[in-house]
């Protein structure tokens, strides 16, 4: 009778350790929840810097991770949110397209005349003529304010729940985005049934400061630092570039950065409007071969082999 008595005073408790202690094993997620947190830390930079196709490289690198196979659902998320911005940059480019010579624009308080839209190598730009004194200046589209990104689209978007979230989304990130506009828009595209705690979290976070290490050529020289003639694209649709190749993973020209992976031995290189191109030596050519996320041919050739090969014709 003892031992019947005691095993049943003891065995449920010893049943709800156990079952406890296996549920909180089983919720656990701190060592995925540190992995992924560490590549939410690297996605802040090109999402600030509006290089939408480097972070969405990023995330496709992350969903290939068997230690974040817990957060697929949070990289597919990421992964959507990603394509809402670059929906909306293609946006901001139709509308820039589309202005008429002499129409004012604004960028932050400031008005200006509108001359023409450019968009080669070294990003996409505004050619404007300031009111006044009639002198010409030009904005790329990563030196428009957030605001002045809004304020081209906001008329077409209207005010449905997804259009709330996907501003309230880039103005979470982005640089030059109002994180007090961001938490209103979020708080009111969940009021009519969007998912917004993952972003409400995030703002909520305290802001840093932290530059991520792209490679070691920092330490070490690499071979595709330099100064390089950069052709994309064939024919009429050619495109091309003196890009400066420096150590430490950047470039001459603003938002772009480079990053070898030395299992492919390849190049992922961040074009300054946001995307991207992946190119590998070729040493028998003096340069580099590839092509970008369009599929158009990329290929460059050291300007100072290009002047030997002048000198010596």
């Amino acid at each position: 009778m003892f031992r019947q008595s005691t095993f049943a005073s003891i065995a449920p408790w010893m049943l709800l350790v156990c079952l406890c202690g296996a549920k909180v094993l089983a919720q656990n997620p701190e060592p995925a929840a540190t992995a992924y947190d560490a590549v939410w830390a690297k996605l802040k930079e090109p999402l600030a810097n509006r290089q939408y196709g480097a972070a969405r490289d990023l995330l496709d690198n992350a969903a290939k991770s068997a230690s974040l196979s817990g957060f697929q659902p949070v990289i597919a998320e990421d992964e959507r949110d990603i394509g809402l911005l670059e929906e909306l940059k293609k946006r901001v480019i139709q509308r820039c397209r589309g202005f008429q010579t002499g129409a004012t624009v604004e960028v932050g308080s400031v008005a200006y005349e509108f001359i023409r839209f450019e968009s080669d190598l070294t990003g996409d730009r505004l050619i404007l003529k300031t009111l006044g004194n009639g002198r010409e200046t030009e904005r790329t589209l990563e030196q428009l304010p957030a605001k002045t990104w809004v304020a081209l689209v906001i008329s077409e978007l209207g005010s449905t729940a997804e259009n709330k979230y996907l501003i309230g989304v880039f103005h979470a990130v982005d640089k030059t985005g109002d994180r007090d506009e961001a938490r209103k828009l979020l708080s009111a595209a969940a009021a009519d049934g969007q998912q917004v705690s993952r972003w409400l979290e995030r703002l909520a976070e305290k802001p840093e400061e932290a530059r991520t290490p792209l490679t070691k050529a920092e330490k070490v020289q690499d071979p595709i630092v330099g100064t390089w003639r950069v052709v994309i694209g064939e024919g009429k649709r050619e495109k091309a570039a003196n890009v400066m190749f420096r150590p430490g993973g950047t470039t001459n020209l603003p938002g772009s950065k480079w990053l070898f992976d030395a299992t492919t031995a390849t190049y992922t290189v961040t074009l300054p409007h946001g995307g991207t191109a992946k190119v590998q030596l070729d040493p028998s050519q003096n340069g580099f071969r590839g092509r970008n996320a369009a599929g158009n041919p990329v290929r460059g050739v050291r300007e100072a082999d290009k002047s030997n090969q002048s000198r010596g014709k």
